[in-house]
């Protein structure tokens, strides 16, 4: 079993896409995923208005 240590999670979110221009210092990768490393602030707000839009849906 492989126990590899990742230094980010992926975020799955379908409203990740209508965000983009607020999230651009974060890596959006395909499919309205989203990237956050170690270290780096997680905007709070705005997820929030992310799960909501896209938990609405």
């Amino acid at each position: 079993m492989n126990h590899e240590i990742r230094s980010f999670v992926n975020l799955e979110a379908a409203a990740i896409p209508a965000h983009k221009a607020v999230l651009s210092s974060y890596k959006l990768i395909s499919k309205g995923m989203m990237q956050i490393f170690v270290g780096q602030d997680v905007p709070v707000d705005v997820l929030r208005s992310v799960f909501t839009g896209t938990l609405s849906r």
